[in-house]
């Protein structure tokens, strides 16, 4: 499926990751587990897409269950210290300052544990979305 599952359009970027060098939730006696990324420019989220051997997952959006389970959102000054770090390394700093263009006024911005636990990201929120993530090597 190529279209977002929210408004039916076409999803317009896609990128894919490894277990290797992304999101790292597969051994290497399993299958590969690829996650493709994509933008929907029309709802201007971000989705993804999960292939798994010859199995092909529909693109799907990250929603909360419950957003008290996130913790509070990340204050400005704390926003200008990731900033701060991730400018040392030059694709970080492009990474992030992507990440932060997809924000619209009432967005807020979380830290919160991936699938594994073990790795903190950042995320873009929108209601009851997630629109957008950040991970990093580094601690944030």
């Amino acid at each position: 499926m190529k279209t977002c599952p929210q408004c039916r359009q076409n999803v317009s970027y896609k990128k894919s990751f490894t277990p290797d060098n992304a999101i790292n939730i597969r051994k290497r006696s399993q299958k590969e587990l690829y996650i493709f990324k994509g933008w929907c420019p029309n709802c201007q989220i971000e989705l993804r897409k999960k292939v798994e051997g010859n199995k092909e997952s529909k693109w799907y959006i990250h929603k909360l269950d419950n957003l008290k389970d996130l913790p509070p959102p990340i204050s400005d000054s704390e926003l200008h210290e990731i900033e701060r770090k991730l400018y040392r390394h030059i694709e970080n700093r492009y990474k992030w300052k992507t990440f932060l263009s997809y924000r619209k006024p009432n967005d807020t911005i979380h830290r919160f544990k991936h699938l594994n636990g073990s790795q903190k990201n950042i995320a873009i929120v929108r209601k009851d979305m997630i629109i957008a993530e950040f991970s990093a090597f580094i601690e944030l």
